[in-house]
């Protein structure tokens, strides 16, 4: 395991490892949830790797789509082909603009690069969510007002 401050030790009676380490000037202790070292081990190196990406993300002034989408799909196990598909959109779209200077109409902005209504409101729904991500870790002082109602499609 790669932690150049930290260490995973066993503990108790029955032998649940604990990750221990600083990052940052922050310290993190956590239990593993097992006895097993080699899941002990599996599920540290993940842990460490999550909570550096999420301090990075948490630490940059002004977070782009791109990294908000990033650090959305990556706060969760469950990332489904879909998913990946509309994040890799957002941040191919709109990858470098400021989460904080999404604004207007949204909804209708992305009307222009869609052709069917069903992929439109889907990837709209995508992206409301990452709006409310952004928002609950604090990197979007206020969700942008959106109209919620069905766009006309040109074309």
């Amino acid at each position: 395991m790669n932690l150049k401050s930290g260490s995973l030790t066993q503990h108790g009676e029955q032998g649940i490892y604990w990750l221990d380490f600083s990052y940052k000037g922050v310290r993190h202790r956590e239990s593993s949830s097992t006895a097993n070292r080699e899941r002990a081990i599996a599920w540290a190196e993940q842990r460490v790797a999550k909570i550096q990406t999420q301090i990075l993300i948490a630490q940059a002034a002004e977070h782009t789509v791109r990294e908000v989408v990033y650090a959305y799909l990556t706060s969760t196990i469950d990332i489904s082909i879909d998913r990946a598909e509309k994040g890799a959109f957002f941040s191919e779209s709109w990858g470098t603009l400021r989460i904080s200077e999404i604004g207007g109409d949204i909804k209708e902005q992305l009307a222009h690069h869609f052709q069917d209504a069903a992929t439109l409101n889907a990837s709209f729904d995508f992206f409301k969510g990452v709006l409310g991500f952004a928002h609950q870790s604090g990197w979007l002082k206020k969700l942008p007002k959106y109209k919620d109602q069905p766009i006309r499609l040109l074309g």
